[in-house]
């Protein structure tokens, strides 16, 4: 019998606490490739990854691509190449950690490009047990400052997004991988707030669950492609006196034209 998305969600972070305790304090993993990381940029493409992301981001990147700014060098290496290395080293650390157990780590999915009415997207992977489908998992990071203005409220839960996007994988996959729920291991990155101390927390969801989020994220993204290349869509509502839901140019490659389209 299939376990229930919860225990797989506990499993998942007991093994990644685990193997996060042995990792020295202030060295990032050297296992991880940056390689095409620093290279890589193309012009952004509305993908699945924005299903709970800003309109106003889903429309530009799906109807002028090519404004998106460039993500300079210092942008890359302090915000975004951080997370990128931890993410990468915690799955390592998982298929590690699952390796004796009835658990198994899904290559095809973790190879997989799937897609939705042409939106394409990319999952981390996914978990069998004794060799059936179990769940699928998309790793996420952040910073202690951030996981604590949102457990506080701070930051509503659309812009983390990772259940909008785990519902829309969990749609692409239904038939090829039917998964019995969605989990998304969250790194909290090493810095001054946690004592340079990586930990993680693991959110879920089961497949009932996925799928609803999932369709109502998918009618959004439609909704905003069938505004047409004329129809800007309105504000974020969370953040109707700024251009966008992050409030910063570094993490929305579209932020300077938006905010010009907002005054």
């Amino acid at each position: 019998m299939i376990p229930h998305v919860s225990e797989v969600a506990t499993m998942v972070n007991r093994v990644l606490t685990e193997g996060l305790s042995r990792t020295p304090t202030c060295e990032p993993p050297e296992t991880a490739h940056l390689g095409n990381y620093f290279v890589d940029n193309q012009p952004e493409k509305l993908r699945l990854s924005y299903g709970s992301d800003c309109p106003r981001r889903m429309w530009y990147a799906d109807n002028e691509p090519s404004k998106a700014a460039e993500k300079d060098g210092w942008t890359r290496l302090t915000v975004f190449s951080p997370g990128f290395v931890w993410e990468t080293y915690a799955e390592q650390i998982l298929k590690e950690g699952l390796r004796g157990t009835p658990y198994g780590w899904h290559e095809p999915v973790a190879q997989a490009e799937v897609e939705i009415d042409g939106i394409k997207g990319h999952p981390d992977g996914g978990l069998t047990f004794e060799g059936k489908p179990c769940v699928l998992l998309d790793f996420k990071s952040t910073t202690e400052f951030q996981h604590r203005q949102w457990e506080k409220g701070r930051m509503p839960d659309s812009m983390w997004g990772y259940p909008q996007q785990g519902g829309l994988y969990t749609m692409a996959l239904e038939e090829e991988f039917p998964a019995h729920g969605f989990i998304w291991p969250c790194l909290i990155k090493p810095d001054r707030a946690n004592g340079f101390t990586p930990r993680v927390e693991v959110g879920w969801m089961t497949q009932e669950e996925a799928l609803e989020i999932g369709r109502n994220a998918l009618a959004t993204m439609v909704d905003v492609r069938e505004r047409g290349s004329d129809a800007v869509p309105p504000r974020h509502r969370n953040y109707p006196k700024s251009p966008c839901g992050t409030g910063k140019k570094a993490y929305c490659s579209f932020f300077e034209w938006c905010k010009t389209d907002c005054r």
